[in-house]
């Protein structure tokens, strides 16, 4: 059919597919209308062509507004976000921003630390850090961890001894400490912000929560979003009225007419 052909030779398909976008797909779109409605002449194929057009910026809409949403839903929440519901510090921003990272077994890993430096304190000699580590291997590990970010370390990890890490030192406000005091209070630091979170976390989770939809309403009613898509809806609608009542006009010029005579 000549109108299958002119259409599938991509003529109008620069108009309409940005940069970002794929001709082909486009064009698959308009010959799928090709041949859903059968456009006999340059009127009925110029207005399959504004079908497959309107539909496919309303397809390109759509996915601008997912991707805008789901931005918005993965943009962190801050501290500042949650004023009026929580009173909360900067500090804990990025917990506030993996807040799903807060499971009944890493809220009782911070549990375990914070019990096990309450134990012995921040400034623990060497026999007793030697018993610390004994005691709660986790602790030790998290202690390693740390001292890995701030050394460079030639060894195996089997080979970073309680002992080791006694003998490291640290440069801290222009005064040299040892490393383990240094960790230590990192660590309880650390443990009590988690556990703060912790007794406040079904209340820290709904405001997130709150603060999430608020923005994603704003945006929608920002954004215009709805109306240019029912604006391309009645574009979409009005034409294919058209077409139709172009089609329904052919049939009938084209229609002979078999009615039997009546003349004998």
């Amino acid at each position: 059919m000549a109108s299958v052909n002119s259409v599938k030779t991509g003529v109008y398909s620069s108009m309409i597919v940005l940069p970002n976008e794929s001709e082909q797909e486009f064009l698959d779109l308009q010959h799928q209308f090709v041949l859903d409605f059968m456009p006999q002449d340059v009127a009925e194929l110029s207005m399959v062509h504004e079908l497959a057009a309107i539909l496919w910026k309303k397809l390109r809409l759509e996915k601008l507004e997912k991707s805008a949403f789901v931005r918005v839903l993965n943009e962190p929440v801050r501290h500042v976000d949650l004023h009026g519901k929580l009173d909360i510090a900067e500090r804990f921003n990025p917990y506030l921003a993996n807040i799903e990272i807060f499971s009944d077994d890493f809220i009782a890993n911070f549990e375990g630390y914070a019990a096990s430096v309450t134990k012995v304190g921040t400034n623990p000699g060497k026999q007793e850090f030697l018993a610390l580590c004994d005691e709660d291997p986790s602790l030790f590990q998290e202690v390693v961890a740390m001292a890995k970010e701030h050394y460079v370390f030639k060894l195996p990890d089997s080979s970073i001894t309680p002992a080791l890490l006694i003998s490291l030192e640290i440069e801290s406000f222009s005064s040299t400490i040892s490393f383990v005091n240094f960790a230590l209070k990192e660590i309880k630091s650390k443990a009590d912000d988690v556990l703060w979170i912790a007794c406040r976390l079904d209340k820290i989770k709904q405001a997130i929560t709150n603060h999430k939809e608020t923005r994603l309403l704003g945006l929608m009613q920002a954004q215009g979003v709805m109306r240019a898509r029912d604006e391309l809806s009645r574009s979409f609608y009005r034409t294919l009225s058209e077409l139709r009542k172009q089609q329904q006009w052919r049939l009938k010029m084209t229609a002979i007419d078999v009615t039997p005579s009546n003349e004998e």
